[in-house]
């Protein structure tokens, strides 16, 4: 009988997505970027990089041209001046974007969209992140290990 709950919530979210898969948060939907964003054209080594990479990966590092880097600073001022890649993910993945800077979604084989919410913010805020969600995994591994302890 425990199992009915789980199935039941399991069964709401699938039905809940758009077809594709339950997004983790709204970052990606229908191909682009759900929020405030701008299109950069990239290099052909670039794309290829890219494409290679999304193959084994959620995510793509990048490094921006001076060209591009030149045009992130006069769309986002001073919060991009120390962006120099990029991530890269693709614009169907069901991940969350949590605990990410400097994020872009890939949209055509020379196009990326760049969430503007996510340039340019400070490392040590990603980095704390990181750390509180180690922390509350930590702490469900535990929880997990506790449970187990008082059953036997």
């Amino acid at each position: 009988m425990k199992i009915a709950p789980v199935l039941l919530l399991w069964t709401t979210l699938l039905l809940s997505g758009t077809g594709d898969a339950v997004r983790a948060d709204t970052f990606v939907r229908n191909g682009h970027i759900a929020g405030p964003h701008s299109e950069m054209t990239i290099t052909p080594e670039q794309s290829k990089k890219i494409a290679a990479g999304l193959k084994h990966s959620i995510l793509v590092l990048i490094d921006l041209t001076p060209e591009q880097k030149s045009t992130l600073k006069k769309r986002y001022g001073t919060k991009a001046a120390r962006v120099s890649r990029l991530k890269v993910m693709k614009n169907t993945e069901a991940a969350c974007s949590c605990h990410h800077t400097d994020l872009a979604v890939s949209i055509t084989k020379d196009k990326i969209e760049i969430a503007d919410n996510f340039i340019g913010a400070d490392p040590k805020d990603e980095e704390n992140q990181m750390k509180q969600y180690q922390n509350r995994q930590d702490v469900q591994e535990f929880l997990k290990k506790q449970k187990l302890l008082q059953k036997n």
